[in-house]
């Protein structure tokens, strides 16, 4: 069967746009949301650093020791995102910790409340952390992500926001 030169064009690019799209996330799972914090709105301190090791070659967080201990550095990290099944969600991220001094975030979605994302030891190591004890009830629809700063120095890559039912826990680079 011979197709007509203009139709087997649109085939290959409808093609090709579905395979960009599923590259990209916008063709994701409907219960894990996939999101690169380092493609936000910023507002400094924290900034997006380059690196290797990192999903997408970035990932966000401040430079170590610029408040005194104990104080918290600030900034935040805006990611608008859509929700395809509603339900409750668990926060994971793949982060790093200079010390036990700069091992925290505060996460919050849309106007609820701050929760602290880490404080637990492995410093200098990459690593996917749950955020414990907490699952956000997300309506299907757009919602937005806020990352503030906490400690310095602390890092953050990826980010996957997956629903209760999906028991998987995330490996490598891109979870």
């Amino acid at each position: 069967m011979r197709f007509h030169p203009t139709l087997r064009t649109l085939v290959l690019i409808m093609a090709a746009a579905f395979v960009a799209a599923l590259a990209a996330g916008v063709l994701a799972d409907s219960k894990r949301i996939s999101l690169e914090p380092e493609e936000g709105l910023f507002k400094k301190p924290l900034k997006a650093f380059k690196s290797d090791a990192c999903s997408g070659g970035k990932c966000i967080g401040t430079e170590d020791e610029i408040v005194d201990k104990g104080k918290e550095c600030g900034g935040t990290v805006k990611i608008e995102f859509d929700v395809a099944t509603s339900g409750n969600y668990v926060f994971w991220g793949r982060a790093r910790w200079p010390d036990d001094c700069g091992d925290s975030f505060y996460i919050q979605i849309d106007d609820g409340e701050k929760r602290v994302f880490g404080e637990e030891g492995t410093p200098e190591q990459w690593r996917w952390r749950k955020l414990k004890s907490v699952k956000f009830n997300l309506s299907k629809g757009e919602h937005t992500l806020y990352i503030h700063g906490r400690e310095d120095g602390a890092l953050l890559d990826k980010v996957i926001l997956q629903h209760e039912s999906d028991g998987r826990i995330p490996q490598g680079k891109s979870g």
